[in-house]
């Protein structure tokens, strides 16, 4: 398959699993390494269709970063294959003592920044609402190699959905079902929990608290791939 087409039909898998997707998106790429303005172009055609995966966008931004993107490819894949953040979740889980507090709220993220977190829809605002200080079960969220992003491609991917907005505690609703701005939607509902409503972070090196999110992202800011058109 010429790489052009395997890249739109890696692009348009839709909500194929993650497992799936980053890796074959990642030769895809490898495909295109030796033109520059093509490797831009194919990692924006996957970006279009998948901008609520930070994977992706950890994905394109460190190949577009690298001086090898043969061997950054390999590296990402090995890592992204061998993310520890479950084994760092079940770690966390055994530590919570029996009867304080009640189970917590787990749920996992697939793009997360200082501005906030996206997670589905078995978290409406109403839920998520009742984490830090509300009175009901601890929110934990899910944050696996890849997921942390800055703030700007946060901002541009939740700006460009459509959905109506909720201002409380947890911050916007999104309703990712299209799009109005620079990106398409999820293809699913979508919610951006703010880092108010979050007690604990799961990250491939461990457990923190929410500030965890403002040390640092994932993903190097490649202003190219914000630039439409």
């Amino acid at each position: 398959m010429h790489p052009i087409e395997y890249l739109r039909y890696v692009a348009r898998a839709g909500d194929a699993p993650a497992e799936w997707l980053v890796p074959e998106a990642a030769e895809a790429l490898r495909g295109l390494i030796g033109d520059h303005n093509a490797l831009v172009m194919g990692c924006r055609k996957l970006l279009e269709h998948h901008p609520h995966r930070g994977p992706m966008w950890w994905l394109c931004g460190h190949v577009l970063a690298a001086r090898d993107p043969h061997g950054v490819l390999d590296e990402l894949i090995v890592e992204f294959e061998g993310d520890p953040t479950p084994l760092q979740l079940s770690l966390a889980l055994a530590d919570v003592p029996p009867g304080v507090g009640g189970s917590p709220l787990i749920v996992e993220t697939t793009l997360a920044s200082a501005a906030g977190v996206l997670v589905g829809d078995q978290v409406p605002g109403s839920t998520t609402a009742a984490g830090s200080g509300g009175g009901g079960p601890q929110l934990w969220v899910v944050a696996g190699v890849g997921t942390v992003v800055p703030v700007e491609i946060f901002s541009a991917v939740t700006c460009g959905m459509t959905g109506g907005v909720d201002r409380g505690t947890t911050g916007p609703a999104v309703g990712a079902t299209g799009g109005t701005g620079p990106f398409r939607g999820a293809g699913r509902p979508l919610h951006v929990a703010g880092a108010d409503a979050i007690d604990r972070v799961i990250r491939p090196t461990g457990a923190f608290g929410a500030e965890v999110l403002r040390h640092g992202t994932d993903v190097p800011f490649i202003p190219e791939l914000l630039a439409r058109g």
